[in-house]
């Protein structure tokens, strides 16, 4: 005989044959909308090491800037 499955949700366990069909369904779409938010959570961040890049690389290939009375701090362009 197999052992009954548990869900654990929030630390509590549950059996999962008493759970019904609606909240089967509920909890499979949340799980699948945090591994969406995840996946495009890494992604945003893999934008944002190319943006930084492509930004220092950008730098690197300026000319020399031109001597002006009172400069200003750096601004970064909008990105």
């Amino acid at each position: 005989m197999s052992e009954p499955q548990t869900l654990i949700i929030d630390g509590q366990s549950y059996d999962a044959d008493s759970v019904n069909q609606q909240c089967r369904e509920m909890l499979v779409a949340v799980q699948t909308g945090n591994q969406a938010v995840a996946l495009a959570s890494a992604l945003i961040e893999v934008a944002k090491v190319g943006i930084d890049s492509t930004f220092s690389n950008a730098k690197k290939l300026l000319p020399e800037p031109l001597a002006v009375e009172g400069e200003v701090e750096d601004e970064e362009p909008t990105h």
